[in-house]
Order: structure tokens, then sequence, then C-alpha cells
């Protein structure tokens, strides 16, 4: 499965394409909330869509493989 998300440049970080229509779903209250990837420091936002808070798996995922996350609001 991982050979498949190697970028064609022999990255080890998948294309962010390859998340694309990939969202975490997290609980509803937390939609409008900020995070702050512990591993990496970057900050976004969650999103609300059609009443769900969602996390879009590019965004997480664009600069490490994996994500520790800390709602900040």
């Amino acid at each position: 499965l991982y050979a498949r998300l190697v970028g064609e440049d022999g990255s080890l970080m998948p294309a962010p394409e390859t998340w694309a229509g990939t969202d975490l779903r997290l609980p509803g209250d937390l939609a409008g909330a900020t995070y702050r990837n512990m591993l990496t420091g970057e900050k976004g936002a969650i999103e609300e869509r059609d009443g769900e808070a969602l996390l879009p798996a590019g965004d997480l995922l664009r600069s490490f493989p994996v994500a520790l996350l800390e709602v900040e609001s």
C-alpha cells in the first residue's frame, strides 16, 4: 500500500492529491476550532461542512505522515 502512495519523484511523502476527498471526521463541537500539530508545529482550522466537523487529510499530512493534534480553541 505505501509503495502506491510514494510520489513519482521518489519522495517518501505522498503527493497532496493522494488525499483528495479524504477527511477525518471529528466530534461536531470541534467545528471551527483551531489545532496545532505537536509534531510539526503547523496550525490549522477544523472545517464545518454539512453540519460535520472535518479535517482534510491533505492539510493534516502535508509535511509529515503522522500527526498528533492539540485543539487550541
